[in-house]
């Protein structure tokens, strides 16, 4: 019998409130205190095949997070913004990412929105913009980050990655893939992020 998705939403406020770091902490100021969980269809996407390929962090709330959401990916709604005509189909077949809290997540919120992104490998998030401010906790992969005109950077799992609002930034993984946590806050949680214009 696969687990219930609250109980990856219980190990992402874990992980949150034991592990992340401060920035992305702060976020569980808006957590929804309420335990109503709504019903939101499974829609797989190939990416999530990538779970459990990475080595996680050391946390050992990371590995409680990863190993959870590996049980019941095939039960979450997972999504893409883009489309294959705008970034590629190799893209598409090694992105996705799916919400746990938020407008359209499991868990209710109009103040934030949490869920998971998954990257394959050698796999480049090209450069985008939205009005959320953003946070992302990598839990397994190492990545690089590249944000307005600072150049490429690399984060490890348990780090935090901050993108303010409307400030164009990029990703891209190397030999293995990324899976981290994001956060976003916002008046509108149900925004889409934009490409920048080549």
């Amino acid at each position: 019998m696969q687990p219930p998705i609250g109980d990856l939403i219980d190990r992402a406020r874990d992980f949150l409130a034991r592990d992340a770091p401060a920035v992305a902490r702060a976020f569980l100021a808006d957590w929804p205190d309420s335990r109503t969980r709504r019903t939101v269809p499974a829609r797989p996407l190939a990416v999530a095949r990538w779970l459990g390929v990475s080595a996680p962090g050391n946390s050992v709330a990371a590995r409680a997070l990863l190993e959870q959401l590996a049980e019941v990916a095939d039960a979450l709604d997972w999504r893409q913004t883009y489309a294959a005509k705008d970034v590629g189909a190799t893209f598409m077949d090694n992105y996705g990412w799916t919400e746990l809290v938020g407008p359209r997540g499991p868990a209710p919120s109009e103040r934030l929105a949490c869920g998971i992104l998954i990257l394959g490998p050698r796999t480049l998030y090209p450069p985008h913009r939205h009005e959320a401010y953003e946070v992302y906790v990598p839990l397994a992969g190492v990545a690089e980050w590249c944000q307005g005109a600072r150049g490429w950077q690399s984060y490890a799992p348990g780090t935090a990655v901050a993108h303010a609002s409307d400030v164009a930034h990029a990703m891209r993984t190397a030999e293995e893939p990324l899976v981290a946590l994001y956060l976003w806050r916002s008046h509108n949680l149900a925004q889409s992020a934009q490409l920048e214009a080549r």
